[in-house]
Order: C-alpha cells, then structure tokens, then sequence
C-alpha cells in the first residue's frame, strides 16, 4: 500500500460486452494492479453510515440532489485500518 492512495479518486465507468474483458485486461495490466493484503485479493470492509432521524442524507442520494453530504465510519477488516468520511458531492462534479 506505500505509494497508493485510496481516498482521493476519480470513477470513470464504462459498458461492454463481457467478451472483450480478456483483451481489455492484457491491454491495462502495464498500467494496473490487483490489490493484495495478506495474501488476499478480495478484502472486506464493514461501514457504518450515519443520517438523520428521517434519513435526510439517503433521501437526498436517492432523490437525485447534487448537492449532499455523506457521513460513514468505514473498516477495513484485513488490514485493521479505520476511517471516518466526511463526503461532499456538489453540481460541479467535485467531491
């Protein structure tokens, strides 16, 4: 994990079809790598999100607003870090 920073990233999703993923895969591996933690590549996390008592926070998620906070207590179970976040998302696409 030296070097890696997990906190600050920007998602970019995409669609195709499923036979493409071998090629796709070759082509990225110079660029990428599979994250492993104690000799394991799929890792939990347990997260605790925290909202108002009417569930204002999820509503605004689920309701589309743009301008909404996110508060969650997140650990990773393997390697035993915790964090606490405070996200931001805005209209500008920053979060």
């Amino acid at each position: 994990m030296d070097g890696v920073s997990l906190q600050d990233r920007l998602d970019t999703k995409f669609m195709f079809k499923d036979s493409l993923l071998p090629a796709l895969l070759e082509r990225m591996k110079e660029n990428y790598f599979v994250l492993e933690i104690k000799g394991k590549r799929y890792n939990h996390y347990e997260t605790l999100y925290f909202d108002t008592s009417d569930f204002g926070l999820y509503l605004r998620h689920h309701n589309g607003r743009v301008n909404r906070y996110k508060f969650r207590s997140r650990r990773y179970v393997e390697s035993d870090l915790n964090f606490f976040e405070i996200k931001f998302k805005n209209n500008k696409g920053e979060r």
